[in-house]
């Protein structure tokens, strides 16, 4: 499940992510890591991320068609940018 794969290539996918079974990591630039999953929908991104023991957790929806997924990502930065544990 966090052995992961790495998701540049032809096809773009979320910068800084590296996919495993059913979840992926998410590297931060604060260097912590996050790990969960994210999808997306007609005008919807919805995302729930935490730290890999499962102890500090976010969720987060965003309205799709007036921002895009780095709204998410700087959520994330913003929440888990001070600890230290990843």
């Amino acid at each position: 499940m966090f052995t992961t794969v790495d998701t540049t290539g032809p096809v773009p996918w979320i910068p800084g992510t590296r996919y495993g079974l059913g979840v992926f990591s998410w590297a931060l630039p604060s260097g912590v890591t996050v790990w969960g999953n994210a999808g997306a929908t007609y005008g919807s991104w919805t995302c729930a991320m935490g730290s890999r023991d499962g102890k500090h957790l976010l969720t987060g929806q965003v309205n799709g068609d007036w921002s895009g997924l780095g709204v998410l990502g700087d959520i994330l930065t913003t929440e888990f940018g001070g600890t230290t544990g990843s």
